[in-house]
C-alpha cells in the first residue's frame, strides 16, 4: 500500500472534482448544458451548484 504524507492528503481533499478536470485534465471534460458536464472518457457526470461556481 502506498503511504501518502499528511500534507498530500490535505492537498487532495481540499480540491473539488470539477476544479481538479479543469486544471489537470481540461480535454477530459465536456460541457453538456447548464450547471451540468461529463467526461469524455468515463461518461460520470458532474452537476455544479451555482453557489460554486466562480
Amino acid at each position: 500500500m502506498p503511504y501518502y504524507t499528511e500534507e498530500q492528503i490535505m492537498k487532495v481533499r481540499s480540491i473539488d472534482l470539477l476544479t481538479y478536470l479543469q486544471t489537470y485534465e481540461p480535454t477530459e471534460l465536456v460541457h453538456v448544458r447548464g450547471n451540468t458536464y461529463c467526461t469524455r472518457e468515463h461518461l460520470c457526470t458532474v452537476n455544479v451548484n451555482a453557489h460554486l461556481l466562480r
